[in-house]
């Protein structure tokens, strides 16, 4: 069993999560019996992806605190007014430059 830390939508917290792992010793016992052929379904459970739950309510509806911290990251800021001005400013003050000393 792993634990982790992982946000719960249904706690509304980040809070400790758990998941289940293969028991690696059953699988090899597993692989010996048969010789070797359970190795296959081994090395597929391994691969497969952790099914994470809420260690408090059980929830699968979880994320990873680092994705939410990204998503609050990824919200656009606000563009700085100022610097559209100046750029303006400059263009203009380029086009009359350009215009006087045709």
């Amino acid at each position: 069993m792993k634990t982790a830390r992982f946000y719960c939508a249904d706690c509304d917290t980040v809070t400790k999560c758990e998941a289940r792992t293969p028991s690696h010793i059953l699988h090899l016992l597993l692989s010996i019996i048969t010789a070797g052929l359970w190795v296959i379904v081994w090395v597929l459970l391994i691969l497969k992806p952790l099914a994470w739950r809420c260690a408090s309510c059980g929830s699968s509806r979880i994320r990873k605190y680092h994705e939410l911290t990204q998503a609050i990251k990824d919200v656009p800021k606000k563009a700085n007014p100022i610097g559209a001005l100046i750029g303006l400013a400059i263009g203009i003050g380029l086009g009359f430059w350009y215009i006087l000393t045709r």
